[in-house]
């Protein structure tokens, strides 16, 4: 067995902190003065989002990374671009892809 190397699987345990770093790095916003409570977020992705007093707002137990082309879409459907989606898909600060309308 010269030369060849052996690597271990990546315990659940370290599984769970990457992801938890990677559920960090992604942010999801919405602006509260361009918000007009239109609900279309709610409708795109309902396990993100919640609509209190006409304004939607992000649930705070949302797995970001897990619905992230909801959330994508839901940025798209968004009438009044009031929300803005961060992935931390790069180690590097500055790599990061922001989802918001074209």
């Amino acid at each position: 067995m010269s030369g060849q190397y052996l690597t271990a699987m990546p315990t659940t345990g370290q599984r769970r902190r990457a992801e938890k770093r990677m559920a960090r790095r992604a942010k999801v916003s919405i602006d509260p003065d361009a918000c007009q409570g239109n609900s279309q977020c709610y409708v795109t992705a309902p396990q993100v989002f919640e609509v209190v007093d006409d304004l939607s707002s992000v649930r705070d137990e949302a797995d970001l990374e897990y619905h992230r082309s909801a959330i994508e879409e839901a940025v798209r459907r968004c009438p009044t671009g009031a929300i803005t989606a961060t992935w931390g898909d790069s180690e590097e600060e500055g790599a990061k892809a922001k989802t918001q309308l074209p």
